[in-house]
This record gives C-alpha cells, sequence and structure tokens, in this order.
C-alpha cells in the first residue's frame, strides 16, 4: 500500500520552518519502501530561497502558489521527481487534453499521453495567459527587490526587529504585553529555523487575555491588516495555548465560532493574532505597528488610591493653612475639613482628566 507522508517546509502559524532533510531520511528508510514524500513549500519560498538540486534530498512532490511569491498570476505548480511520476500510472481519471483517444459507446477505453507526465496530468484547457504573465512578474519582482536572497536578508532581519520590540512592551507594574508562540527549535535572525512571522497573544497588567479580535479591530480601524483567530491551524493553535481537545469540543457547543468577536472563553483565548513580513515591508510599517500596540494596550501607571492622595495632601494642607493656636481643637477640625475638601475637589478633577484621556486614546486608536 501506497503512503504519503506530507509536510510544509514553513509552518502557516508562527513561522517555524521546518528541516528540508525529511524527505532524504524517509527515503533511506528500508521500513518506509512504499512511501512517498510531499512537500508545501507555499509559506517558505516568499521570502526564502529554496532549491532542488540535490536528487537525493528532494521531495517526490513539492507544491507551492506563485500567487503568494508574486501576488499575480493565481497560479499553483506541482513538481514531480521523476522516479515518483509511476504513482500517476493508475489514475483512475482523466480530464480533457490528456488523453490520445476515447471510445465510450459500446466499450469505454482510453490511451493516456505518454509523451511526458505533464501531459498526462495538465487536466483540461492550460490559464495560457496567466503562464505567460508570470514570465512579466519574475523579471518584475527581480527588478523590484533584487531577487530572493535579498528579500530573505530583509525580512529576516524585520522579524527579529518586531519580536525584540513587542518583547520589550510591558505595562507601568512589569508586566509583559505579549506572550510571543515562538518553537523552541527556531531563533528569530536565522532564516534557516524561522520565517518572517510573529504571533503572539496581548495580556493586560493583571494577566487576563486581551482577545485578538479586539486587536484585529483596532488594528484595522488604524490601517493596520493583520490576521487573527485559529490562522486555520487549529491544532497547533490548541497546542500553543495549551488546549485540551475536550475545552475546544467545549467552546464549539458552546456557540463559539472562529471569527467571532469575543473570543476568551472561561478566561482562556481562542484565538491569536499574527503579523506577516514580506518584500514590501519596511522598518516604518514595524514602528506603525509598535505605535499602533503601545497606544491602544499598553497600561501606565494608575493614579494613587484615594487614602494614599488624601493622606498627602492633608499634610500639605495643614502646613499651609493659618493655626487658630497650638493645640486648638477647632483650629484642627477646620484644617481638616479644609483639607478633605480639597483633596476631593483635586481627586475629582484628576480622574475627569484621566477619564477624558481613556476616551481620547480610545478614539484615536478607533479613528487613526
Amino acid at each position: 500500500m501506497l503512503k504519503l507522508f506530507a509536510y510544509p517546509a514553513q509552518s502557516n502559524m508562527n513561522g517555524r520552518r521546518l528541516p528540508l532533510t525529511w524527505s532524504r531520511m524517509l527515503r533511506s528508510n528500508p521500513h518506509r519502501q512504499q512511501a512517498y514524500s510531499l512537500l508545501d513549500i507555499a509559506a517558505l519560498v516568499s521570502t526564502s530561497a529554496f532549491s532542488l538540486e540535490d536528487e537525493e534530498s528532494a521531495p517526490d512532490f513539492t507544491v507551492f502558489s506563485f500567487y503568494k511569491i508574486f501576488g499575480f498570476p493565481d497560479l499553483g505548480a506541482l513538481i514531480v521527481r521523476k522516479p515518483a511520476g509511476k504513482v500517476f500510472e493508475k489514475r483512475p481519471y482523466f480530464g480533457g487534453g490528456t488523453t490520445e483517444m476515447v471510445t465510450c459507446l459500446e466499450t469505454p477505453w482510453f490511451a493516456r499521453k505518454e509523451k511526458s507526465l505533464s501531459s498526462r496530468l495538465e487536466d483540461g484547457s492550460l490559464p495560457i495567459r496567466s503562464i505567460l504573465a508570470l514570465n512579466l512578474a519574475i523579471d518584475a519582482h527581480e527588478k523590484l527587490y533584487g531577487g530572493i536572497r535579498q528579500i530573505s536578508l530583509h525580512t529576516s532581519w524585520l522579524a527579529e526587529n518586531l519580536y525584540n520590540r513587542l518583547m520589550g512592551l510591558k505595562h507601568w507594574n512589569g508586566f509583559p504585553l505579549s506572550l510571543i508562540y515562538k518553537d523552541i527549535a527556531s531563533t528569530y535572525g536565522n532564516s534557516k529555523t524561522q520565517g518572517a512571522t510573529v504571533v503572539f497573544n496581548l495580556r493586560r497588567s493583571d494577566g487576563t487575555w486581551i482577545g485578538s479580535s479586539s486587536v484585529g479591530k483596532y488594528a484595522t480601524e488604524r490601517g493596520l491588516y493583520i490576521r487573527t483567530g485559529s490562522l486555520c491551524n487549529p491544532a497547533g493553535m490548541a497546542r500553543a495555548l495549551g488546549l485540551t481537545d475536550n475545552d475546544v469540543q467545549r467552546a464549539f457547543m458552546s456557540g463559539f465560532r472562529c471569527g467571532q468577536e469575543y473570543d476568551i472563553r472561561n478566561g482562556i483565548p481562542m484565538g491569536m493574532v499574527r503579523v506577516s513580513l514580506g518584500a514590501m515591508s519596511t522598518l516604518g510599517d514595524i514602528d506603525v505597528f509598535i505605535n499602533f500596540v503601545q497606544e491602544c494596550f499598553v497600561e501606565r501607571r494608575p493614579d494613587r488610591t484615594l487614602t494614599a492622595v488624601t493622606r498627602q495632601e492633608r499634610s500639605t494642607g495643614s502646613q499651609a493653612l493659618p493655626s487658630s493656636g497650638a493645640g486648638s481643637r477647632n483650629g484642627y477640625d477646620a484644617q481638616e475639613s479644609w483639607t478633605t475638601i480639597a483633596s476631593t475637589e483635586k481627586i475629582a478633577n484628576r480622574r475627569l482628566r484621566d477619564q477624558a484621556r481613556a476616551v481620547a486614546r480610545r478614539a484615536f486608536c478607533m479613528m487613526a
């Protein structure tokens, strides 16, 4: 029985880059002679070079998207290692353009094209205009960005910059703002182990979570486009967040769906925030995003409590007021009454100012 081992060269969740040697290891294993490897390089090749020069290390099947590299045209590709092409010989169906002759009246029969493997797999009419446009896309991409190796250096540096700056953001009490879901085997700045992706969640100063949907909502209103939710990777999300299958099932049965506005269930986040960087990303983009996070989510030091403020201002007020006599009870009462009134007015004014600032900051986050 034929078996297929498929895996991505780069995680679409956190950007971890997996070893490219697994295909060779699978092929050299005597107990896996009927097993084939499929490598999805769609996420990898958008910001990194990839080579198939070493035939022994090459996957049996390699899939990727030109769209994810160039943005246009909408084409994908399947690269087949020649010794693995035999698995398509017994394909039980066919499409127009892949046969030499067909009979369908008395005895159904067809003869496949034998000239090349691609001629046997290209069912239907080819997208001629998209294929022609691909040549232009390759030239324009090279001219704009200087080649994929330059893009790799650029995006790797940007991702490391974003990672370090997010890690450095803290609330007034020193509690970290973000929890970044970096794989233990990856290192930002090392393009062999980590792609240009940062995935995280944000927390308040008391440790409670800020929903990823809320972060995405405010980011969109600021003209920043990030990905939130389970990132089309439910298993990876559950593992990163420490969720069991029962946790996920209970959330679903209670009405939770990916993409909902409220994605905190029983104090546990059911989604994440992902920032992906590409050839067009700049350091200015990182600056804008970090400023957005600081403005909207980093908590500043709160005001002193009423008791502490009253005690301090009472002391200041008693020194400023004229005394009606040393040890005079009435004089002390007058000072205390005046100090209490003054403190109350100052506290009320301060609270109004703080409320106004909070409203202005929230409005800025929503409208800017």
